[in-house]
């Protein structure tokens, strides 16, 4: 008797932010150097820019000022 695979596709998840007072933190970085990158969560349905990180030296500080957050539609 053939088995038969059930194919089900989830639809992928719809990034969002979700906005709080912005906070400063401060980590140490692999690779120092000066440089700066937003903090995006993102794929092909949305995107959501939560925050920006500049690595100064041998420290990354990043402010942000959302939570990404994923929903289902």
């Amino acid at each position: 008797m053939p088995s038969f695979a059930i194919l089900t596709t989830e639809p992928e998840p719809v990034f969002y932010p979700e906005y709080h007072r912005p906070t400063i933190h401060r980590y140490r970085a692999a690779e120092g150097g000066a440089r700066a990158m937003w903090n995006r969560y993102a794929n092909s349905a949305s995107r959501a820019t939560i925050g920006l990180a500049i690595v100064v030296g041998k420290y990354a500080y990043c402010l942000k000022w959302a939570r990404a957050r994923a929903r289902s539609i």
